[in-house]
């Protein structure tokens, strides 16, 4: 018996067929792309969940997919603005993070029904800051993403928000995200590198909790009404933002960020010997600091879960969503300490980036929240999230641990036999 004849649900085909990255950056030579082709450009991991959020929704959710996919592609252009290479000042930086700001605010207060939208797109403000941002690109994709940005697409979908029900407040919850990004942003790169812990967890929380609390948990209330607790989608997205830290320190570096925490690095030795030096004393900081921050991590691991388990199972889109995104952050995380600090401190791609098992966490994030109803959805995440070595999603294991542990389940939960 596999997992069919137990009735597992089949994704559809839609969620494993997509153009890559390449493919993508020719599309665009030839037209614009649309704010779905953007997201799949700039993130092939927030690709999938945001993707779950319309093939797994349940019959009465909202669709948050547009909503979702707009904010995204929003964070992103504004993220280019810290994250540009040197051939940006850090006047240019801040420039470009409150200029975005002030210009997404502009289309968030246009009357949807007027003509304002093209002439923020047109506005020298506008193309002046596609223009920095370009200049600053750190990569191919990178350019790529802020030239398209640049055509206006994606204010454009932020602008027709406000002809639905509830448009209004979905664009203020946009912008209000995009408004807390932006201050963490600033204070990060006029302050420069972070020096104490209590500065990494406030910058974690304006860049990646308040889109927990102030859109994804808006959206809920609003679209859904649903109420979940703020705090824990907070620390869920303190999860995933200080793994994504932890994993890019390398290119961090290199462009000259420095997340880490210089309290972190005591004694009298410096941030570019620890990251460069191969003496004893280099190797060891790497691994104290590695060290620390996996326990940050891991500290906001049972508050993400139990977010994700007050997810209602009738929100499936939703919970398939958190689900995707909570196990690829401990795939990696496990990967990153499986790997140890050295190869994670010297960016490694083999150490850092989970290069196998996206079909399989899709299908997961996607039958585990519709195989009767979702009723073991809290279930697996629990197991998975205590022990990730439990569970493997590498092809010819992924298929076979699921099926024993589904039918572990029903043996369980089978009723009495009759007497």
């Amino acid at each position: 018996m596999g997992l069919e004849e137990l009735g597992w649900p089949t994704p559809p085909a839609e969620l494993f067929i997509w153009p890559s990255q390449k493919e993508l950056i020719e599309i665009s030579k030839k037209r614009d792309l649309t704010s779905d082709e953007l997201l799949a450009l700039k993130s092939r991991s927030f690709f999938k969940p945001i993707q779950l959020l319309h093939f797994a929704k349940g019959d009465d959710e909202f669709d948050k997919r547009l909503v979702v996919t707009i904010a995204y592609n929003i964070m992103r252009e504004q993220d280019e603005g810290e994250d540009a290479s040197k051939n940006l000042s850090i006047e240019d930086k801040v420039w470009s993070i409150q200029r975005f700001s002030y210009i997404v605010g502009d289309v968030v207060r246009r009357d949807p029904n007027g003509r304002g939208i093209d002439f923020i797109i047109n506005s020298s403000d506008f193309q002046t800051l596609t223009q920095k941002l370009i200049q600053g690109a750190s990569d191919e994709f990178a350019k790529a993403f802020v030239e398209q940005f640049g055509k206006g697409t994606v204010l454009k979908d932020l602008y027709n928000l406000g002809k639905e029900q509830d448009g209004k407040s979905m664009k203020e919850a946009i912008d209000y995200c995009t408004k807390s990004m932006a201050v963490g942003m600033i204070t990060f790169l006029e302050r420069g590198p972070i020096e104490t812990v209590n500065q990494l967890h406030n910058y974690c929380y304006w860049i990646a909790g308040r889109i927990g609390s102030g859109l994804l948990n808006k959206l809920l209330e609003l679209k859904d009404k649903v109420k979940l607790d703020d705090n824990l989608a907070e620390r869920f997205g303190k999860f995933l933002q200080l793994i994504n830290i932890t994993k890019n320190v390398r290119a961090d570096y290199i462009e000259g960020r420095r997340f880490i925490p210089g309290e972190l690095i005591h004694g009298n030795i410096s941030y570019e010997y620890m990251m460069d030096g191969k003496g004893l004393d280099a190797q060891y900081r790497k691994k104290e600091v590695f060290d620390k921050m996996v326990k940050f991590i891991e500290d906001n691991i049972g508050a993400s879960i139990d977010y994700i388990k007050s997810v209602p199972s009738k929100l499936s889109g939703y919970k398939a969503f958190c689900d995707f995104c909570f196990l690829l952050g401990q795939m990696t995380l496990q990967k990153m300490k499986e790997s140890g600090a050295e190869r994670v401190f010297n960016g490694d791609e083999d150490a850092i980036k989970v290069q196998h098992s996206i079909k399989s966490l899709t299908d997961l994030s996607y039958g585990i929240v519709k195989y009767k109803g979702g009723i073991y959805a809290n279930e697996f995440l629990e197991e998975y999230g205590q022990n990730p070595k439990k569970f493997s999603f590498r092809d010819g294991e992924y298929e076979k641990g699921l099926e024993d542990w589904i039918k572990r389940k029903e043996l369980i939960n089978q009723p009495p036999a009759s007497p």
